[in-house]
């Protein structure tokens, strides 16, 4: 997943929050969802900020997917 997230260095920020669908360009956590997405076919979206229109990926969803879990804490 770092080596695909690397591989869009250089597309710039997505301010379309609603548009998932696209690859050429980003915002935070919508790089780490499509690249889960696009590598392995795991979906982190949750519905906890499902919108009217769209759904986009909110920075909590990662963390409180079902999906994903801690592996090192300090």
């Amino acid at each position: 997943v770092a080596d695909w997230c690397y591989k869009q260095i250089g597309k710039p920020y997505n301010y379309n929050y609603f548009n998932t669908g696209t690859r050429s360009s980003f915002y935070c956590s919508h790089l780490v969802w499509a690249a889960f997405k696009d590598k392995y076919g795991i979906d982190l979206n949750t519905d906890a900020f499902k919108a009217p229109v769209g759904n986009p990926i909110h920075p909590s969803e990662l963390v409180s997917s079902s999906k994903t879990f801690t592996v090192y804490t300090k």
